[in-house]
């Protein structure tokens, strides 16, 4: 079910090597392609992505590198996607679309037995949107350079008839992703009008302010979280005293 997240890095060799010479499991190292997969400590995947952008970014303000934990794989590593297999690529594809993400374009694999389809939150327009003939690699590289979260989907011709699992049941391991809305009963009730599952329906939580919990078609847990006051930084804080 769950494959891994992906960090981008603007040399994604060196952070390899740094992770590994600090005792990191290497999954896989294609100096050739620019693939290197390393392993948490739970082991999950973590795919390490060179940024195909020709100068590296400048840093944000905040905290240096060595405070903020960088290190090991530069201050200019940003987290890239999430990735997720699916047996219904164009049954996923409308409905995280259906959530206000743009699809950005889809990648096959060499031997046609996989393909990856990007989708992302941004008002930009998409590398397809502006060249529709854009071939693959521009494509790949197009995507390696932006710098906002993706979810990637990832369709297998080997896709297992039960389906895939999901995380939340035994042996249970990746949990949700989560996505912050305006109004999360009419964004929960769009969801069930189009057929969603609904997990969790939408109210407080703890400390954690107002959730909910919708299936995608999967069966992944998708967490709709809503949005705070635009004045603080995370939804989960106690609105101001009065």
């Amino acid at each position: 079910g769950y494959v891994g997240l992906s960090v981008l890095a603007h040399d994604a060799a060196s952070a390899c090597r740094r992770l590994k010479a600090a005792g990191v499991q290497v999954v896989s190292e294609e100096p050739r392609t620019s693939s290197f997969c390393v392993q948490d400590p739970d082991g999950y995947w973590l795919e390490l992505v060179q940024n195909s952008a020709s100068e590296p970014p400048v840093p944000s303000a905040g905290p240096s590198s060595a405070s903020a934990g960088h290190g090991l794989v530069g201050s200019d590593a940003m987290y890239a996607r999430t990735t997720f297999r699916v047996k219904d690529s164009k049954k996923s594809i409308e409905f995280y679309k259906s959530l206000g993400m743009k699809y950005l374009g889809s990648l096959q694999d060499a031997s046609g037995a996989c393909s990856s389809h990007f989708l992302g939150y941004t008002d930009s327009p998409a590398l397809i949107e502006l060249n529709p003939d854009a071939s693959e690699d521009e494509l790949s590289a197009w995507l390696s350079s932006r710098r906002f979260w993706m979810l990637q989907l990832r369709s297998e011709q080997t896709a297992p008839e039960g389906g895939y699992h999901n995380g939340n049941t035994d042996p249970r391991g990746f949990g949700h992703i989560g996505i912050t809305v305006s109004d999360i009963y009419k964004s929960t009730e769009s969801l069930r009008e189009l057929g969603a599952g609904i997990k969790r329906e939408p109210g407080p939580f703890k400390d954690a302010g107002e959730i909910a919990f919708v299936l995608d078609p999967d069966g992944y847990w998708i967490e709709l979280i809503q949005r705070g006051d635009p004045a603080y930084s995370t939804p989960y804080l106690h609105p101001p005293p009065s």
